[in-house]
């Protein structure tokens, strides 16, 4: 269920990161980062749930 929301946000991650402008409050650097996390997030959420199944 988690990596299911962490694909679903994915999108947003991108579209704030290609309109940085828009959130001041938000440096840009740190939403482009987030977008690899992501992913480093999606295989944490899986390699947990995969050992949990056993």
């Amino acid at each position: 269920m988690a990596t299911v929301f962490l694909l679903l946000v994915f999108p947003v991650n991108i579209y704030m990161a290609l309109t940085a402008e828009q959130y001041t409050s938000i440096p840009s650097l740190a939403l482009w980062i987030r977008l690899p996390i992501q992913f480093v997030l999606i295989w944490w959420v899986l390699a947990v749930t995969k050992d949990r199944k056993r």
